[in-house]
């Protein structure tokens, strides 16, 4: 279609000179003297095409004041909209009734500022007799907002219209949505029951409301049914007990946990999360308008939603390598960053911070008087190392002081792992398993770690270390000494990796290891996805709507 006006209807211009306000509704009616039903007078104020003294009105319930100008456009005769293709997704057809998966991005109905492209004009080309209503809303009983997407109602048929919008008046028929919102809903179940209105600042949008302000009663009832472990999102039934505009989004936004991707209400980083805001009409249960006969209609999301879900339920594996001095995890996990995951070496943070000044610097500095450092020069390793060795409880205090700065970074590094979307991340910790501050931080931080310990016979790490690092005999039984033996060591490990032999064997063993962690990752997804299919597949869709 090109880009020509929207039909304009009759317009109706009047002045309000009665002795008290009244509904702007009921005012038009009674101007309108055609036939009009009150109905169709509230839709098209409602598709803003009212105005009160120049400006939009669109609460046909708002009260008119004497002496304020009303001007609209109503409808004459037959809807002069034209038939556009486009597909129509119906899940029930008879000729009263049509429900229909509404995709997201489409809009219900033509509007000033969306005059053509919209779902009833691909209705008309599907259900012809929808043009003897009238206005730009021709059959359609309920809305949703252009991004979200479901079930949405049509009537053909004008009693059957009329009736159904009588049966969402009196709440009798039970609308529940899914929501994805940020963070982890608490409660997990319950209601938000706050007036809405039009906020007071930004016309287009609504807003809690005191029924004093102008406020109309609102409720909005939800349940989880699936929670992010690191809190990031929730999935929510929403059930709809009444039927304002922009009722959940609005009444999620005030509670705290706006919907994901909703770029009114959501404040930019949650809008960013998702490609539109992640709202879907999910299920419809009725009684038919004419026949009276229950109707049940389930509505599966479309696979944004769990595209979503999937992206945002991303976590790096994370993979703790560790083992005895000599063992190889460092070269276990160079061999890791050669193979394109990010490291974390330990040994390195601890090395960068006691360069001259920096934290662990300034920390052992002020902890010895001075008595390891020297301004200007990195921390006397050696010196630290041999009071280490020859002082009882020095060990226990010097990883008081420094593993926090370890933890602090190795967190960092699993966030940033996480946010670049890498499916593993290999962090060398060598006293990982024998302090429980590492491990304890992890915990905290809502993280799910796999310890893979490096095996080696001690002769072949005593050689190493003796020709590699130049360790006499004495520093190296200390450095065993401040870990587990290697038998506890290993056996608390979750895997093991053999390095009794040369690299190439090491770095075959690795990439094994690489395989079967993403092989066991790629079933994790498959069977988290199929989860949620199942939560909102809990009742099947009959073809017959029964």
């Amino acid at each position: 279609m090109g880009d020509r006006a929207m039909p304009t209807d009759a317009a109706l211009a009047f002045t309000h000179a009665g002795p008290k306000a009244e509904r702007l509704d009921k005012l038009v009616q009674a101007k309108a003297g055609d036939g009009l039903s009150r109905e169709t007078i509230k839709k098209h104020i409602l598709a803003g095409l009212c105005r009160v003294n120049g400006m939009v009105h669109t609460d046909p319930a708002c009260r008119i004041k004497p002496g304020q100008e009303i001007t609209i456009s109503l409808p004459h005769g037959e809807s002069r909209l034209e038939a556009e293709p486009g597909t129509v997704n119906i899940l029930w057809r008879d000729e009263h009734l049509l429900v229909i998966n509404k995709p997201a991005g489409l809009t219900v109905h033509p509007a000033p500022s969306c005059p053509q492209g919209t779902l009833v004009q691909r209705l008309l080309a599907v259900c012809p007799s929808l043009r003897a209503h009238e206005g730009w809303r021709p059959g359609i009983v309920h809305r949703l907002d252009k991004n979200t997407s479901g079930l949405i109602l049509v009537a053909p048929d004008e009693a059957a219209r009329l009736k159904l919008g009588q049966a969402f008046a009196r709440q009798e028929i039970n609308k529940t949505y899914l929501a994805l919102v940020s963070g982890r809903m608490q409660p997990a179940q319950g209601a938000c029951r706050e007036p809405l209105g039009r906020d007071t600042t930004r016309k287009t949008r609504m807003a809690v409301v005191s029924e004093k302000a102008g406020g109309r009663p609102a409720h909005t009832a939800w349940r989880t049914l699936y929670a992010d472990p690191a809190e990031r999102f929730s999935l929510l039934a929403i059930r709809l007990h009444t039927g304002r505009t922009h009722q959940i989004r609005v009444h999620l936004a005030h509670l705290g946990y706006p919907l994901l991707g909703d770029a009114t209400y959501a404040p930019k980083a949650v809008a960013d999360l998702a490609p539109r805001q992640m709202l879907h009409a999910w299920k419809l249960r009725f009684d038919h308008p004419l026949n009276h006969a229950p109707l049940s209609f389930v509505c599966p999301p479309p696979p944004d939603l769990s595209a979503t879900m999937l992206r945002l339920s991303h976590q790096a594996d994370k993979i703790v390598i560790t083992g005895l001095p000599g063992c190889g995890k460092s070269s276990l996990t160079r061999l890791m960053a050669e193979a394109g995951y990010p490291a974390f070496s330990a040994d390195e943070v601890v090395h960068e911070a006691y360069a001259a000044g920096r934290d662990g610097w300034q920390i052992i500095h002020h902890r010895f008087r001075g008595r390891f450092t020297r301004q200007g020069q990195a921390v006397d390793k050696a010196a630290l190392a041999e009071a280490v060795r020859t002082t009882p409880g020095l060990r226990e205090e010097l990883e008081a002081l420094i593993h926090p700065l370890v933890n602090a970074n190795l967190s960092t590094f699993w966030r940033q792992a996480d946010a670049d979307g890498h499916a593993l991340a290999f962090a060398e910790v060598p006293l990982w398993l024998e302090t429980g501050s590492s491990r304890a931080a992890c915990r905290i931080a809502a993280e799910t770690v796999t310890v893979l310990g490096v095996q080696c016979p001690a002769a072949i790490r005593h050689d190493r270390l003796t020709r590699l690092r130049q360790w006499h005999a004495d520093m190296i039984a200390a450095a065993d000494s401040w870990q587990w033996p290697e038998e506890k060591k290993l056996a608390a490990c979750d895997l093991v990796v053999d390095n009794s032999l040369d690299l190439n064997h090491l770095r075959t063993d690795g990439l094994a290891f690489i395989r079967a962690r993403l092989e066991l990752q790629a079933l994790r997804r498959s069977e988290l996805t199929a989860a949620w299919e199942r939560l909102w597949q809990a009742e099947p869709l009959s073809p017959t709507g029964q």
